[in-house]
């Protein structure tokens, strides 16, 4: 869990850095493993929580184009706020209440939980494109030349079908 302490602190700004197992951070992806690194600055100013900083943490991926397991560090920057107000909070329950992105936690909360946004955050930044760095600057066709030459040879032949398509005039 990724929680800071936040009972007794007084209007200002502090700095934190720590890290946490990944598998102990609730809902973590599979991918992730190791230690998870947060860094960040909390400011305080009377009942206002807000944390600034970043996560980084090892992920195991399968490499798109070769289908071999590589490790990558997927890193995050992330920002949260915090209001600590127990009549808001009781108030968010009526089905009436306007909802938005606020976090609202109970006046006398001890901790601030950053779990949830750091975990998110690192899903959202794995990348898309998962290619190890070995195979970035590869062609395909250099890695598998008994595809691209089966390839060259379908693309020769022509379906005669297709050929009205051909004819037609795009403007």
């Amino acid at each position: 869990m990724l929680k800071i302490e936040i009972q007794g602190l007084k209007n200002g700004v502090y700095d934190y850095e720590w890290s946490v197992v990944a598998k102990s951070i609730p809902g973590m992806y599979n991918e992730f493993f190791g230690e998870v690194k947060v860094a960040g600055r909390l400011t305080k100013l009377n009942n206002r929580y807000s944390f600034s900083g970043n996560a980084q943490c090892k992920a195991n991926l399968i490499c798109d184009r070769s289908l071999k397991e590589f490790v990558t560090i997927v890193k995050a920057d992330f920002s949260i706020s915090f209001i600590a107000d127990s009549a808001l909070l009781a108030a968010r329950e009526k089905p009436d209440f306007a909802r938005d992105e606020t976090n609202i936690i109970h006046g006398q909360e001890k901790y601030m939980d950053l779990s949830e946004e750091v975990r998110q955050q690192l899903a959202v930044n794995l990348p898309l494109r998962r290619v190890a760095p070995q195979y970035e600057e590869v062609d395909l066709n250099d890695l598998y030349p008994e595809i691209s030459a089966k390839t060259d040879e379908k693309s020769e032949e022509f379906d005669e079908r297709w050929g009205p398509l051909k004819n037609i005039k795009l403007n």
